[in-house]
């Protein structure tokens, strides 16, 4: 049985169509909102789900913004068959994150994702020129066409694997992996770090705010940041859980923030720092 206590940055623990309709009712909607017009293209999280139980995608883990049966909500799947990717001291698993609402507020997508195990922590990828984030714009989703799509992401993984191994390679001196953490925390809280007019990062803010070289502390000692993924890692773990301290820039009170648990925020912010992490890889 699923409690709040047992939620994660990632959703609640959820192995079963049945355990996903325990936490996240809006899934199992069966028509949409009411005040959604009858030119409102209506995607099934149900069916959606039932096509990928054919296909060996499963539920992981689920959580919906707030309460409702037609809110946002994402369902994070694993195919056990895909094992690990090859990575050298890490174990990395492919997973994809179904997203979708009943209500207007977001159309039905899925997002390609990553869940590490030493961190029980879920990424998701942004690498540019692939299929990481896929839209269905139509009521009814073909089967067999979604199989040839999740064909075609499943081989994707590989080139995952390879650019994460081409992360692992490339070395981060200390003035790159704070710039890392400056990015990182200007996007996690972009409504006080970004510049509204030109969308530059108000690096001083951030520096006054928190201390970068505190938030690169390894959490574990296999991540000690001597390279990009491990920057990657330590950043990502930290800002989504709110493993770290920040310094009120109104008040100077020194507190914790809190954890991404919100499905749409925490996905956002992966999907940022992912595109932070390609930049160093020209």
């Amino acid at each position: 049985m699923t409690t709040q206590s047992s939620l994660s940055t990632i959703g609640y623990s959820t192995k079963t169509i049945e355990e996903v309709k325990m936490v996240v009712p809006a899934a199992f909607s069966k028509v949409p909102a009411p005040e959604r017009s009858e030119h409102y293209s209506f995607v099934s999280t149900e069916e959606l789900l039932a096509s990928f139980e054919k296909l060996n995608w499963l539920p992981f883990a689920s959580k919906q913004n707030g309460g409702g049966q037609f809110a946002r909500h994402m369902v994070r799947l694993n195919n056990e068959a895909l094992g690990f990717l090859p990575l050298k001291n890490d174990n990395v698993k492919p997973q994809i994150v179904l997203d979708n609402s009943h209500n207007g507020g977001s159309c039905a997508q899925i997002h390609m994702g990553l869940f590490r195990l030493v961190c029980s922590n879920g990424l998701v990828i942004a690498m540019p020129g692939m299929y990481t984030n896929v839209k269905f714009r139509h009521m009814g989703v073909n089967f067999e066409e979604l199989k040839q799509l999740m064909e075609k992401i499943t081989t994707q993984y590989t080139e995952v694997g390879t650019r994460i191994g081409e992360m692992q390679n490339i070395k981060m001196d200390q003035e790159k992996a704070e710039n890392f953490v400056i990015k990182a925390m200007a996007y996690r809280e972009p409504a006080y770090f970004i510049n509204k007019e030109d969308g530059s990062i108000m690096t001083e803010k951030v520096l006054k705010s928190i201390k970068p070289v505190e938030i690169l502390k390894p959490i574990r000692s296999e991540d000690v940041p001597e390279n990009l993924w491990n920057v990657f890692n330590i950043v990502q773990e930290r800002m989504v859980k709110g493993e770290f301290e920040r310094k009120s820039l109104n008040t100077g009170r020194v507190s914790r923030p809190r954890q991404l648990t919100g499905a749409t925020r925490n996905l956002q912010f992966n999907k940022l720092l992912w595109s932070v992490a390609e930049t160093y890889m020209s």
